[in-house]
């Protein structure tokens, strides 16, 4: 800010008010007021600017001498010094946090600011969410100033079932809603996960069985494995019992799978009966 040393007195009495001389216009201008403007003087043959502000204003400043002059008609009040401040107003919102660079300082809260002064907004969300738009992400301060941001909304990722043969996976999610294909959760969702064996099979392992939703998510399991019956043979005097053509007293057989059982006599003797006893 460029200002002279030797300062413009106006004594009203017993009080003295001393005034800054600025040499450069601009500086002297009032912005906080519509129709603020300048004096020019000379101080020791240097020409500088004194401000003004309209007398006829609705607000008031703070730095008003009782000297008034009269400029294009328009009456005015010496200032003894301008500072052109802005209101920078920031409306923060739930999940995120939007912070203004303004001057070398970085707000959260509503702030006063140079006139002219440059800034920058962030709008940095709470883990989970996705920061949402600020109304504006430079400037300058010209005018007061309302900061805000859009909502800021919760991250969604893709939860993959990678169902397989023989089983089905499924995933419950919050406790209400079941999947058994892939879906989009919300972060923070809370998941449980079963898995279940068609007939003849077991379930394999499930690679997590319940959480928090965090991030992208997949779900599996090991390969189902099918169900081996045992048929246990107690082989007969003067004859044999063949399991698929074979002979002998162990016999492990897959779930489902169609088998040939035979009781076949030794020469000079018939089957009289085959006795089977399920398990």
């Amino acid at each position: 800010m460029a200002e002279l040393v030797n300062k413009f007195h106006v004594k009203q009495g017993e009080q003295v008010y001393e005034c800054t001389c600025y040499t450069l216009e601009d500086e002297a201008t009032p912005k906080t007021v519509e129709g603020g403007s300048t004096w020019e003087i000379k101080n020791n043959g240097v020409v500088c600017y004194l401000g003004l502000w309209p007398k006829a204003s609705d607000s008031v400043s703070e730095y008003s001498t009782p000297l008034t002059i009269k400029k294009n008609n328009v009456e005015y009040y010496v200032q003894t010094k301008v500072l052109n401040y802005f209101t920078v107003t920031i409306t923060q919102s739930a999940n995120q946090t939007i912070k203004v660079t303004c001057g070398g300082e970085t707000y959260t809260e509503t702030f006063q600011a140079l006139a002219g002064s440059q800034y920058t907004v962030v709008v940095e969300p709470v883990e989970g969410y996705t920061a949402g738009a600020p109304t504006s992400s430079t400037g300058y301060v010209n005018s007061n100033l309302t900061i805000s941001a859009s909502p800021a909304s919760k991250k969604q990722y893709l939860v993959t079932i990678q169902q397989s043969a023989n089983q089905t996976i499924t995933v419950r999610v919050n406790n209400t809603t079941d999947y058994t294909s892939n879906f989009t959760a919300n972060h923070g969702d809370t998941y449980t996960a079963s898995i279940k064996a068609n007939e003849g099979y077991t379930a394999g392992k499930l690679n997590s069985t319940s959480g928090t939703i965090t991030g992208a998510l997949t779900i599996s399991a090991t390969a189902a494995e099918i169900i081996k019956c045992t048929i246990t043979v107690t082989q007969p005097a003067n004859g044999r019992i063949e399991v698929n053509s074979k002979t002998g007293t162990s016999f492990a057989i897959n779930y489902g799978t169609s088998t040939k059982i035979e009781a076949i006599a030794n020469s000079g003797y018939v089957v009289d009966a085959l006795y089977v006893d399920p398990v």
